[in-house]
């Protein structure tokens, strides 16, 4: 029989299989609003996706870490979607002239991310587990929310 992990909220193959999903979700988002970012022609808006990239990296090490807490191997591998994603940012921003098309895609994922996070609370059980999903779901909704707002702003201005 095997000791559990000291200090480890004990979760299922299920429930890694679930955070591992989360931990690729939180690599791919880092990635694309790092390439945001590289791409956005105002420094403070590229400032601002700098940030969200980092609360994305800290997301997925919290997630890393559960897992490795419970003896699951946890891996920071993106998705093929993550890379389509950073793929289209580069190409609109090359094609476009402003920021908002790159908004939209951020706040596009975000929504999808969100999605993601709903799902996997829906189903958890474990209140510790819930605690770290609704901190995440908070500031990723956070950003979600600026993103669309500066998206919505960016094409009012544009009119």
């Amino acid at each position: 029989m095997s000791q559990e992990p000291t200090g480890a909220v004990p979760i299922t193959d299920e429930e890694a299989a679930l955070f591992q999903d989360l931990l690729n979700l939180n690599s791919d988002d880092h990635n694309g609003y790092m390439t945001a970012a590289n791409a956005l022609q105002n420094p403070d808006y590229a400032a601002l996706f700098r940030q969200y990239a980092q609360e994305r990296q800290q997301n997925a090490t919290e997630l890393g870490e559960l897992l490795q807490r419970n003896g699951h191997t946890a891996t920071k591998g993106g998705t093929f979607a993550g890379m389509l994603h950073q793929g289209w940012i580069n190409l609109e921003s090359l094609l476009t002239q402003g920021d908002a098309p790159i908004f939209g895609e951020c706040e596009r994922v975000d929504g999808l991310t969100l999605s993601a996070y709903q799902d996997v609370m829906g189903k958890i059980t474990k209140e510790e587990l819930m605690g770290l999903l609704r901190q995440q779901f908070t500031r990723i909704r956070d950003a979600y929310e600026r993103v669309k707002n500066l998206h919505s702003a960016l094409e009012q201005a544009q009119k």
